[in-house]
């Protein structure tokens, strides 16, 4: 498989800038982002909604990471993306994670027993891992530009046991010496209570955290995704999530889910919110059509030849 030049697309200037779209955190807070490239870093911390970009900081890389939590609706949101300067120094560094923490209570309706019952708290993810570009085609050294996602989920607290956490990881790794492909993997590092697909930069998958809780008592849900792009001179990545991971609750029948905030899961998501996230998977399938053919031409023209409650 040859990997070809594709520009991401991003026209930044070549100074730092760093945008946090927040006013300070407040004692409440359970949303939680941090943006990373190339050494300029930003983070905001809200009760509500957190979000943060931090801009490519100049010659040796352009691009975006970016990240968002809404306790509302339970959404949460990391990107990456980024092309490395195609000479030497070049480099490609972004990180960004997204968290959302919540305490919350069952609280026991009419007349249903206090006793601990069974609660399943879920983690929505998809989205596509890319890597492209020909690195330096005249060095003879190996290059390398990856992309990563991972997430996690957790239910803690003393009214909590018999617990299973949930947690997923992917990267897809490309390997390229004097502008020929030596490897171009995807593979999953770590899959615990997950469920679902990740092969060829795609991935679509479901966490699932349970434990048995006793109503009555606080216990937390905790919530993390995050996304890394790196690469070396004459590379792009990207990390894209298709429309965010989306939290969901499984509350036993005959109880009542309670935040200590009073925000978490209180807005209700459009109606159209599945038929716009199978869109937008269906459109990662396009670009990645689209992108093969960019590619090839690269290649060619290149003078080496080579039912849960939301």
């Amino acid at each position: 498989m040859t990997i070809g030049r594709v520009g991401v697309g991003f026209r930044l200037a070549g100074i730092v800038s760093c945008v946090l779209l927040l006013p300070a955190a407040r004692a409440d807070a359970s949303a939680v982002v941090s943006v990373s490239i190339n050494g300029v870093s930003g983070g905001e911390t809200d009760a509500a909604l957190a979000t943060a970009t931090a801009l490519g900081p100049g010659t040796s890389a352009t691009g975006v990471a970016a990240a968002a939590a809404d306790v509302t609706r339970g959404r949460l949101r990391a990107d990456t993306e980024g092309v490395s300067a195609g000479g030497p120094g070049g480099f490609l560094d972004a990180d960004a994670s997204a968290q959302i923490e919540e305490v919350v209570f069952l609280v026991p309706q009419a007349g249903a027993p206090s006793t601990p019952v069974p609660f399943s708290v879920l983690l929505d993810l998809a989205g596509a891992l890319d890597v492209g570009g020909l690195g330096i085609p005249a060095s003879g050294n190996l290059q390398l530009v990856s992309a990563r996602v991972s997430a996690s989920l957790a239910l803690s607290g003393f009214a909590v046991t018999g617990v299973g956490p949930a947690s997923f990881a992917a990267s897809r790794v490309a390997q390229v010496a004097a502008g020929a492909v030596q490897a171009d993997d995807t593979t999953v590092q770590l899959q615990q209570n997950t469920a679902g697909t990740v092969a060829d930069g795609l991935f679509d998958v479901r966490l699932t955290a349970s434990a048995t809780v006793t109503p009555n008592s606080a216990f937390t849900i905790r919530a993390v995704v995050g996304a890394e792009s790196a690469a070396d001179a004459g590379f792009d990545s990207a990390t894209r999530p298709a429309g965010g991971a989306r939290l969901g609750v499984v509350v036993p029948e005959g109880y009542a889910l309670v935040s200590s905030s009073g925000l978490f899961l209180t807005a209700p998501e459009p109606e159209a919110a599945t038929a716009g996230a199978l869109a937008a998977l269906g459109a990662l399938g396009a670009r990645r059509s689209r992108r093969a053919t960019a590619q090839a031409r690269a290649v060619s023209s290149s003078p080496s030849g080579g039912g849960p409650r939301r």
